[in-house]
């Protein structure tokens, strides 16, 4: 036998060891599609050997490897209305895809909000201190020419109104 023609049977040999590897992975992926489709209840589904989801609408039990199938799967259910709703093992039946998602975005936000919200308090504090009135009350202490104390409260009329346009600059 020849190089070459040595060469062409490891060719053909290497297709139909591909070729055999794909034939396995589809007759799995038919076994397990077989597997959770017989069965009947949401909790008996989750629990299964073979990694199964449940879709509530058409209560039928299909593969699903993770919560985020729908994200990448648009047919992962056998009712298009349901595809947010897969449920999986690590939530259990009571919930589904869009309830986590909407959890998760919601606190997201939630933190993202206050964090917002302290920075406007800072700058406006800031900000009035530097440009504002500074502080709208106050108590104030003073001293006569004989040494005696004098003390009481102060409260700014206008405190809402911006004082720093009306400022007069030094000469």
């Amino acid at each position: 036998m020849t190089r070459a023609q040595s060469l062409y049977w490891r060719l053909i040999l290497a297709r139909c060891t591909v070729f055999l590897v794909i034939l396995e992975a589809d007759t799995m992926i038919d076994e397990r599609l077989a597997h959770c489709w017989k069965i009947q209840d949401c909790g008996t589904c989750l629990k299964s050997d073979y990694r199964c989801g449940w879709c509530p609408y058409s209560s039928t039990c299909i593969p699903a490897n993770s919560l985020f199938d729908p994200v990448s799967n648009a047919d992962i259910c056998p009712h298009w209305a349901e595809r947010w709703e897969l449920r999986t093992r690590p939530l259990g039946c009571y919930c589904s895809t869009i309830t986590l998602l909407t959890a998760l975005i919601t606190i997201a936000c939630t933190v993202v909000a206050l964090f917002v919200l302290y920075g406007v308090w800072k700058v406006s504090g800031w900000v009035n201190t530097t440009w504002g009135t500074g502080c709208h009350r106050g108590w104030r202490l003073n001293i006569d020419e004989d040494g005696r104390r004098r003390g009481g409260s102060w409260y700014r009329s206008n405190w809402w109104k911006p004082s720093w346009p009306y400022r007069r600059l030094p000469n």
